[in-house]
């Protein structure tokens, strides 16, 4: 095989062991989070950042090949090995650059991006330990989501275009289907503002067997989660939902929520500026607008809530404190009562999670970012492996077919360059040109600094002479003037 075919083959399989590879990994571990319909265009953030690692890349090698040539043409480089040397440890500075130097950036950027998404409820090292988990745990959130808003009638759009299939199935007529429709969402209102303990799936018989909840419901929730947040209306009342409990938690002191999940006997007993927190009622809006204890000039409709502590945190705490004082608390509190006559929060009556939750579901198309965390650890690994392989490139392979060594040795060329290769020939020919300007430049210098220096001598002989002569006038001049003085008669 032509050596220099058998070269560039080896070029071709060391660069293909780099960002090809690369951007397969980038791809596979960006299916499950493409699959979920959760994060839109953040879960593409693997293989974005890989794709522009090799372009930045590509680019600085087509630049710094262009700019070596360009001084080699111009006689910059009339040794072969320096060109190539040179270029050489640019590529390889620039694999730094775009590789190990930009993933310590995203190390630095991507800790507060997080912090800002979630409303400092998810840290970055959590994300670094198990991603795979925080994954799931979206997924289970917004499936818990979907089901409440799907159940308490706020999201309806499926649930009555399906409603008008069923009874037209039926043989019902329009004003019998449009008047169940009014009583599915006027129950629904009832449930969501405590009225009823009953949802709308469970009245005015839709929940009979064989009904319109057993037939359709599972199928309407599917249909919501398979669209996710490609669904404009989740994304509506989803934004709603979190605006009314965002308003309330502003409201709160955030260090009285912390205290609370972690013990409420210090609140209770040693800090009672804190417990005023604990009995505070914050009414909110869909608009994130916020008023103690009355709804006043807030926006109505089916997003005004009353919230409490435990509606932040999302459940009553099982804690004796709260028990022993529940007669006090919950006139303040004003808890929901479900179907089984228990007092809870409001939450799932209104399809809202907990702060926490609801702040992660918020910024969810933003989490996708944490797909990256386990990339991270791949451009680290594979940063020094195209290095490595940058270094077989620049010093070894492509220096070897082009007849150099940059070692000094016969392994990694053998000066050949007559192979009858036109390309070969022509960088052989380039370089000899150049070589020969280049000496004859020097050979042109030397000759005339000798030229100058030889010059200068004369004309410092010269000078030499000129002063001797004239010395010897001055002094025939001193004795003439002596001897007329010395002898003055004469």
């Amino acid at each position: 095989m032509n050596k220099k075919a058998l070269m560039i083959a080896l070029d071709v399989i060391l660069y293909a062991i780099g960002f090809p590879i690369l951007l397969i990994i980038a791809i596979v571990y960006s299916l499950p989070y493409f699959e979920t319909n959760l994060y839109g265009l953040t879960a593409a953030t693997p293989i974005i950042l890989v794709v522009l690692a090799w372009l930045a890349t590509g680019v600085s090698e087509l630049a710094i090949r262009l700019v070596a040539k360009k001084k080699m043409d111009a006689g910059a480089y009339p040794d072969k090995k320096k060109a190539l040397r040179s270029q050489g440890i640019r590529m390889i500075i620039a694999i730094f650059c775009c590789l190990t130097i930009f993933t310590c950036f995203l190390d630095i950027v991507l800790p507060p991006l997080l912090n800002t998404a979630t409303q400092g409820t998810i840290l970055y090292e959590d994300i670094l330990l198990d991603d795979e988990s925080q994954n799931e745990a979206q997924q289970d959130l917004f499936k818990t989501f979907v089901t409440w808003n799907v159940e308490n009638g706020n999201l309806n759009k499926k649930t009555l275009s399906e409603m008008e299939s069923f009874y037209a199935a039926q043989g019902q007529n329009e004003a019998y289907i449009n008047q169940m429709k009014t009583f599915f969402i006027n129950a629904s209102k009832d449930y969501r503002s405590n009225d009823s303990s009953l949802s709308g799936w469970e009245r005015y018989g839709f929940n009979a067997e064989g009904g319109f909840a057993e037939t359709c419901k599972d199928k309407i929730i599917n249909s919501y989660l398979s669209e996710a947040m490609n669904n404009e209306e989740i994304q509506t009342v989803l934004k709603k939902c979190f605006n009314t409990i965002d308003a309330a938690y502003q409201t709160f002191d955030p260090l009285t929520i912390e205290l609370a999940l972690e013990n409420l006997d210090y609140l209770f007993n040693y800090n009672h500026d804190w417990l005023n927190d604990l009995m505070l009622v914050i009414y909110g809006d869909e608009n994130g607008e916020a008023n103690k204890d009355t709804p006043g000039d807030l926006t109505t409709g089916d997003y005004l809530y009353m919230w409490c502590i435990v509606d932040l945190l999302g459940e009553v705490p099982s804690d004796p404190m709260v028990e022993d004082n529940m007669s006090l608390l919950e006139p303040m509190w004003k808890l929901y009562t479900d179907k089984n006559g228990v007092k809870t929060t409001h939450n799932e009556a209104r399809g809202v999670l907990d702060y926490m939750s609801m702040a992660w579901m918020d910024s969810i198309t933003l989490l996708g970012i944490v797909s990256v965390t386990k990339m991270r650890l791949w451009f680290y690994f594979f940063s020094a492996i195209i290095m490595v392989a940058g270094l077989v490139r620049y010093f070894i392979v492509r220096p070897s077919y082009y007849g150099v060594s940059l070692c000094g040795c016969t392994a990694c060329g053998n000066g050949d360059s007559t192979d009858g290769n036109g390309e070969e020939a022509v960088f052989e020919e380039n370089f000899a040109e150049n070589a020969s300007d280049d000496k004859k430049a020097k050979k042109a210098k030397k000759s005339n600094k000798k030229n100058a220096e030889t010059v200068e001598t004369e004309q410092n002989t010269e000078a030499v002479e000129s002063e001797k002569t004239e010395e010897t006038a001055q002094n025939e001049v001193t004795e003439t003037s002596e001897t007329s003085l010395e002898n003055p008669q004469e």
